[in-house]
């Protein structure tokens, strides 16, 4: 009468040595990315929409092409605000620097400053290195021209000393995005799995199904659907452990 045991690890070399054969199968399985075509929800009329460029108005120095208050307005209409309620407080110019964390010029710059308006004018004038170049940015930006390293070329050739950033920035707010985002944009494809080691494999077949995790048994039912070779060879092995588990011979 045959060893049992001995018949299983028999088995199991067998078993191994066609894993190893049919092993390019199960790569194959484990390493293409499945395509699923999925439908992105894109507005009518907006698939092939050119760059949107916002009607050139240079800003009045207050509030910038959004209606929204300048950083420098908003800066010193809160500074003017804080400085002026201290004061009628009773608070001295020391004490008010020391609470804003101002330099005392500046806090007495604002204090004896007769209204805010007064301020505004001199935040809002103040020299720009681009100055004397926006009346030809500004034709040239009306005939068509948006592209600022060609801008930024042109300007060089009249004498202009700073770089394509201090353009860049001037012209940010006229500029909108090519396209409105996707409703539901495409998810990123998944990364390729690793394929599991024949042994490994061997070892799935040579389980009783009702052992397995459930993952595991999930990439088996995988690299059988993939391979006909080896969801026949697990059939076997199914098949020659019931006969060895049950004694039955037929």
């Amino acid at each position: 009468m045959a060893d049992a045991w001995h018949l299983l690890r028999n088995l199991a070399e067998a078993v191994e040595k066609t894993a190893d054969a049919h092993h390019q199968c199960i790569r194959e399985a484990f390493t293409t990315i499945p395509t699923v075509a999925k439908s992105a929800t894109v507005p009518r009329g907006t698939e092939e929409l050119p760059l949107e460029v916002v009607s050139f108005v240079p800003p009045d120095g207050t509030r910038d092409v959004l209606g929204h208050p300048g950083r420098l307005v908003a800066c010193t209409t809160e500074r003017y605000t804080a400085v002026q309620q201290l004061l009628s407080e009773g608070k001295s110019l020391a004490a008010i620097g020391q609470q804003l964390r101002l330099d005392h010029s500046t806090v007495r710059r604002f204090a004896r400053a007769q209204s805010l308006d007064e301020l505004l004018v001199k935040a809002t004038n103040r020299a720009s290195i681009l100055d004397e170049h926006k009346p030809y940015l500004h034709r040239r930006w009306s005939e068509g021209c948006h592209d600022i390293p060609q801008l930024h070329r042109e300007l060089r050739a009249r004498g202009f000393t700073g770089d394509i950033q201090c353009v860049r920035r001037y012209f940010r707010p006229f500029k909108m995005p090519r396209s409105p985002k996707l409703k539901n944009p495409p998810e990123p494809a998944p990364e390729p799995r690793p394929a599991p080691k024949p042994r490994r494999v061997v070892r799935w077949i040579m389980t009783n199904p009702g052992h397995l995790a459930e993952t595991d048994a999930a990439e088996l039912k995988e690299i059988r659907t993939a391979c006909p070779h080896l969801d026949a060879t697990a059939g076997h092995v199914r098949d020659f452990a019931d006969m060895m588990r049950d004694l039955r011979p037929t």
